[in-house]
C-alpha cells in the first residue's frame, strides 16, 4: 500500500528498502504483516486481501472483493470493501465443524468420512461418536 496523502508515494519515503540503497526513514510506516488463509477457505477470482488480514477455515470470498479485516470461519463476505453476507451454518454447527479438524486428518480418515461430507449434521454425529 502506498501512502498517497504524501508528498511522494514511492517506497524509498516510506520503507526501510529502496534502489538507492540508502534510508529515509527510521521504520516502516506501511503494514508487511503476514496474510493468513487457513485450510478450506474459497477465495473468487480477483480478490484482493491486504496485509494482516487472516481468513478463517472454510470462508468464502465473492469474486473481486477486497479484504480489510478477518473473516471469521464459515463466513460468506463479498464486496469492496468486503462484507459479511451470511455465515454458512448455524453458530453451534460451525463451532462443531471447527472441533472435528478434519482437513488435518489424514487420506484414510478422509476416506471413512467421504460419504457424509454433503451432510454437515450427520457428518458430525459420526464423529461425535468416535
Amino acid at each position: 500500500m502506498h501512502p498517497i496523502e504524501r508528498v511522494s508515494s514511492s517506497p524509498v519515503f516510506h520503507k526501510g528498502k529502496n534502489i538507492l540503497q540508502k534510508n529515509f526513514v527510521e521504520f516502516d510506516t506501511v503494514s508487511d504483516k503476514d496474510i493468513v488463509i487457513n485450510s478450506d477457505v474459497w477465495i473468487g477470482a480477483g480478490v484482493t486481501v491486504l496485509s494482516g488480514v487472516k481468513i478463517g477455515v472454510g470462508a468464502v470470498v465473492g469474486a473481486g472483493s477486497v479484504v480489510t479485516h478477518d473473516i471469521p470461519p464459515y463466513e460468506i463476505w463479498a464486496g469492496n470493501p468486503a462484507k459479511k453476507i451470511r455465515s454458512r451454518f448455524d453458530e453451534k454447527t460451525t463451532n462443531d465443524l471447527l472441533k472435528t479438524n478434519w482437513w488435518e486428518w489424514n487420506d484414510k480418515k478422509i476416506e471413512e468420512y467421504a460419504n457424509l461430507f454433503n451432510d454437515p449434521v450427520k457428518f458430525i454425529e459420526k464423529f461425535k461418536e468416535q
